[in-house]
């Protein structure tokens, strides 16, 4: 209990850089899903441009309306998450599956924003570093050992 506050620091501090990967994500992955329906969906010939220009901006909307709505309930649950993590000790392990499953959605945005780009060595050795990383992460969450619970006294 003397170093509950130092735990404390730690969790919101992570939740922070948390909710911050998170914004990311969200202007990272809709300007990959926009990219994407303009390139495979607009683009295709002799059926309504306009049309589907239309539709893209919709979806837009749509994409950043639902996907920031579940980054926003994400934040909610795992500002909770972390805080139990400090107070029942095992927040390292907790931190890991987070940010592990994170990267794992930046990995897929990341994989879609390739195929706009095109696949450069230097986008190879990023997806490969984001993929590893989130690798690392899951596991380590996994393999961490988990919070021993106090046996109460009846004394």
């Amino acid at each position: 209990m003397k170093k509950l506050w130092v735990k404390y620091v730690i969790a919101y501090g992570m939740w922070i850089v948390f909710t911050l990967a998170g914004i990311w994500f969200v202007i990272f992955s809709r300007n990959s899903f926009i990219g994407l329906l303009n390139l495979y969906y607009v683009q295709e010939e002799g059926l309504g441009k306009f049309q589907r220009g239309m539709e893209v901006q919709f979806l837009d909307k749509v994409y950043l309306l639902v996907v920031a709505f579940a980054v926003l309930i994400l934040m909610i649950v795992v500002e909770e998450y972390f805080k139990r993590g400090a107070q029942r000790g095992d927040l390292a392990k907790r931190i890991f599956m987070v940010f592990g499953r994170e990267m794992l959605f930046i990995f897929a945005a990341s994989l879609a924003s390739a195929f706009l780009l095109g696949f450069s060595p230097l986008i190879w050795l990023l997806l490969a570093g984001e993929f590893l990383a989130s690798i690392i992460m899951i596991y380590l969450g996994i393999k961490l050992p988990a919070a021993k619970k106090k046996a109460k006294s009846f004394s």
